[in-house]
């Protein structure tokens, strides 16, 4: 009689999972919607604009529209993300510049007395007539790596312009067109996840003897494939490869 360990046959287990949990690289594209917008007006400084369907940016008046959007979202590598902007009117043609905020702000209650402070200029365009009833588009890759970075800094942008010229309305989330970041990540991020294997029998420690033939079953199953039990091939440290597939 002898006794078989089920060690003997974890080799060609450890072999399966090398072959399948291989790492590819990631390359995923999504738009990221505003989660919060609103805008404030130095005239009416008590005032909290986030149920208007539009932000208006003009330097006379102090006008800047503010934007939120859920970093949640950004998973993985930021290589690219580019903010989209609907023109709804434009009333005369300038400078728009994006600036991060610097401290939390909600869209319900942002005013011109409230509002918060921001950082520096991270993206600039000039709007022309050209672009009214369309998107423009900022390149804002930079700030959307910090806040993939560090989510909790994350407090958004303003809309903002030292363009005495310009006079703009875009549309907020209100409106048929709101706002929304447009992310691609990358990487060599592990997309796949080991898969669990298990010995079914025999059992660590069962007893045979030597003419008795020996039934071996098993299971794999991977996160993003799904049952993989076909794929297992067994090996002995005694009778090298025996077979491959949830059975043998």
């Amino acid at each position: 009689m002898q006794t078989l360990s089920r060690g003997a046959y974890m080799a060609a287990y450890f072999m399966c999972c090398l072959l399948l949990c291989t790492v590819h690289p990631v390359l995923a594209q999504l738009d990221v919607s505003a989660s919060g917008d609103s805008s404030t007006r130095a005239s009416s400084p008590n005032t909290n604009y986030g149920g208007e369907p539009f932000m208006r940016v003009k330097q006379w008046g102090h006008k800047y529209g503010y934007l939120q959007f859920d970093t949640a979202a950004l998973v993985g590598e930021v290589s690219s993300a580019i903010l989209h902007l609907y023109v709804q009117d434009l009333k005369s043609a300038g400078e728009l510049q994006v600036r991060p905020t610097l401290e939390p702000w909600d869209e319900q209650s942002i005013t011109s007395n409230n509002r918060p402070s921001e950082g520096a200029t991270v993206a600039s365009r000039v709007i022309t007539t050209g672009d009214e009833g369309a998107y423009i588009q900022l390149d804002l890759t930079g700030l959307a790596q910090q806040w993939a970075a560090s989510p909790a800094t994350a407090y958004g942008v303003v809309l903002t312009t030292t363009d005495g010229g310009l006079h703009v309305l875009f549309d907020t989330r209100e409106a048929a067109n709101p706002a929304f970041l447009e992310v691609t990540t990358d990487g060599d991020t592990p997309v796949n996840t080991a898969p669990v294997v298990s010995i079914l029998s025999p059992s660590d420690g069962d007893v045979f003897t030597d003419q008795e033939v020996v039934a071996f079953s098993g299971t794999a199953n991977d996160a993003q494939e799904g049952d993989l039990s076909s794929s297992i091939n067994w090996s002995s440290s005694r009778d090298g490869a025996l077979g491959s597939g949830a059975q043998i």
